[in-house]
């Protein structure tokens, strides 16, 4: 069941790029509706109709009317589920574009919206970005993946949105609600998740090489494998996160918590750790060459196996630390605050004065 072209009125989207005439025109033009047989007493014919009519609505110039478009289009997915690799591409299309849309009129002061952290996606947006994210993960085409590349989500609502494997590079995500959010091999390289909430969210495999995670919550979150070299994370909240064999290259973790995280066999090579608090972390294996622990606190922190090579301990905590066969001197040992309870390396004694090389 094609539809026709040159038998459907042009779908206008009022104010948005050409961009998105032409991915919505080419949906429209080139894809054929296949309902399931038995998927729902409406025929083919019918569906195809709710579609169109449904993506006519996305080109109202009232957000309300888009909203109802959306409404449209979750309608048609619920009664013809397999229709769902044609629907949340679109959906994906119209996200991207209006919200950059609703972010220039905002900038240009044409539109009114709250500003700063009370700023939210306008209701057609929101509606689009439930849809998607509660969508059948299932029943997505092989290798297609959600595009939502450069969207303007400050303070959008995602919690345990479906978004596996999603392109969010440089999207805006800052304020956003990401609690329990399935995000694994997701692509949010430079994205800007300042003071996002991705609590208990899984970010396996992930890319955020040079997000920007400024005062996140990622609280309990599943980090494994994660990519985060060159990435922000100042006074963010990682209380027993999972980050075993995560890439932390670069890093800037400056005053971050960090209470019970699993480090096993992550990669911190130069990353900054100032002030941060570690407590109880398990890092057996870690890379920790050339990193900056200057104030860090390290107390019944398990270093067994680390590298530490280079690494400033200027004035790190050192209380009740498990450093056996960890790759250290003692000469950057004598900077940092020892207690009876830390367990050094084979051999090595407890220095009795620091070293004059010791600053920050």
């Amino acid at each position: 069941m094609d539809i026709q072209p040159g038998r459907r009125r042009p779908v206008l989207f009022l104010g948005v790029p050409a961009l998105v005439l032409s991915a919505v025109a080419t949906l429209l033009a080139g894809v054929a509706l296949h309902s399931a047989a038995g998927a729902t007493d409406a025929g083919p014919d019918r569906v195809t109709a709710r579609f169109t009519a449904a993506v006519e609505l996305l080109a109202s110039p009232s957000d309300v009317v888009r909203a109802s478009g959306v409404h449209a289009l979750d309608g048609v997915l619920r009664d013809a589920p397999a229709e769902q690799s044609t629907v949340v591409p679109v959906l994906a299309t119209f996200v991207r574009r209006q919200s950059q849309l609703d972010a220039a009129e905002a900038a240009a002061g044409s539109v009114r919206r709250p500003a700063g952290p009370d700023r939210r996606p306008g209701v057609d947006v929101q509606a689009a970005l439930t849809v998607i994210g509660r969508r059948d993960a299932a029943r997505d085409r092989p290798g297609d993946r959600l595009d939502l590349t450069g969207a303007v989500l400050t303070g959008a609502s995602l919690a345990q949105a479906r978004l596996t494997g999603a392109l969010l590079t440089g999207a805006r995500l800052d304020g956003a609600d990401l609690t329990g959010a399935r995000l694994d091999r997701a692509d949010l390289t430079e994205a800007d998740l300042r003071g996002a909430v991705l609590d208990r969210a899984s970010l396996r495999e992930a890319r955020l090489g040079g997000a920007d995670l400024t005062e996140a919550r990622l609280n309990l979150a599943m980090l494994d494998r994660v990519t985060l070299a060159g990435a922000v994370l100042v006074g963010a909240a990682l209380d027993g996160a999972g980050l075993t064999g995560a890439t932390l290259v670069g890093a800037d973790l400056r005053g971050a918590r960090l209470d019970a995280t699993n480090l096993t066999a992550a990669d911190l090579t130069g990353a900054n750790l100032s002030d941060a608090y570690l407590g109880y972390v398990t890092a057996p294996g870690a890379e920790l060459v050339r990193t900056r622990l200057v104030g860090a606190n390290l107390v019944d922190i398990d270093l067994t196996d680390a590298r530490l090579v280079g690494a400033n301990l200027n004035r790190a905590m050192l209380h009740g630390a498990t450093m056996v066969a960890t790759e250290v001197t003692a000469e950057q040992i004598s900077c940092a605050v020892l207690s009876d309870r830390t367990r050094l390396p084979a051999a090595m004694t407890t220095p009795v004065s620091p070293a004059p090389t010791c600053a920050d």
